[in-house]
C-alpha cells in the first residue's frame, strides 16, 4: 500500500474538516453499519489499515438507505464511498479506484422453480432486484425486455421469492447467503409444509449451486 507524500500530508493536515466517509447502509458482509451504528465488514477492515498507514482519522457519516447515500455523494455532503459498482451513471458523479474485490451476482430461485427458470426466456421470468443495483444496467443491455420488481433491500427480495411473490432475485453472492444464514429462522417461521433449497444460478456461466437448505412455503 502506498505512503503518502510530505506535500499529500501537509494538504491532509492543513483541512479544516476531516475527509467525510459514507460506508454503504445494508451491504454485509462487506460494508454495512451494524446494530451497534459501527461501520463493520471487509470494506471497513480496509479503510481502517488506510487511516493506519497514513495517520489520519476519516469522519464517518451514516446513510439511512441506498438512496439517502446516493443523494449524499450527488449532492457533494460526503467526499468518498466504499462497495460501490462501478457503471457509466455513476461515473457522472464518481471517481473510481481499482477492484479491491470481485462479487458475481447470480440469480436465487426455489428449487421447485429451476427448471422452468433454465428452460424459460428470462423476460417471462418474475424478476426482484434492490433498488440503485448496477447490475440492473447490464441486464436490460442484454435483455431490455425485462420487468424488475424493485425493493427496497435483499432480505425483502429474498422473502419475496420465498413467498412466490416473485421467481427470482438478483443479487451478490456474498450479500445473499449472509441473509439467507441470518434470516434462516424468520423465514423458517411462515413455513408451511414443504423443504426446498435456494439455489444460485452464475450470471456469466449458468451453473447451479446449492446454498442452504431451508424451509420455504
Amino acid at each position: 500500500m502506498f505512503l503518502p507524500t510530505s506535500e499529500e500530508k501537509n494538504w491532509l493536515e492543513s483541512r479544516e474538516k476531516p475527509i467525510r466517509f459514507t460506508p454503504c447502509p445494508d451491504y454485509p458482509p462487506l460494508d454495512f453499519i451494524d446494530t451497534n451504528h459501527e461501520h463493520s465488514g471487509l470494506s471497513y477492515d480496509y479503510l481502517k489499515l488506510i487511516e493506519k498507514k497514513i495517520d489520519y482519522k476519516f469522519s464517518i457519516i451514516e446513510a439511512d438507505s441506498w438512496s439517502d447515500l446516493t443523494e449524499k455523494y450527488k449532492t457533494g455532503k460526503i467526499d468518498f464511498v466504499s462497495s460501490i459498482h462501478k457503471n457509466p451513471e455513476r461515473e457522472k458523479y464518481l471517481n473510481f479506484t481499482d477492484s479491491y474485490i470481485k462479487v458475481k451476482a447470480v440469480f436465487i430461485t426455489r428449487k421447485n422453480f429451476r427448471q422452468k427458470f433454465i428452460s424459460s426466456p428470462i423476460e417471462k421470468i418474475k424478476v426482484t432486484i434492490t433498488k440503485g443495483y448496477a447490475v440492473e444496467d447490464y441486464l436490460l443491455k442484454k435483455h431490455p425486455h425485462i420487468k424488475f420488481k424493485h425493493v427496497d433491500n435483499e432480505v425483502s427480495g429474498l422473502m419475496s421469492v420465498s413467498f412466490h411473490e416473485t421467481d427470482v432475485m438478483v443479487a451478490d453472492i456474498p450479500i445473499a447467503t449472509y441473509y439467507i444464514e441470518k434470516e434462516e429462522t424468520y423465514i423458517n417461521r411462515y413455513d408451511s409444509q414443504s423443504e426446498e433449497i435456494v439455489q444460485w444460478k452464475n450470471l456469466g456461466k449458468g451453473i447451479f449451486v446449492p446454498l442452504k437448505i431451508i424451509n420455504i412455503s
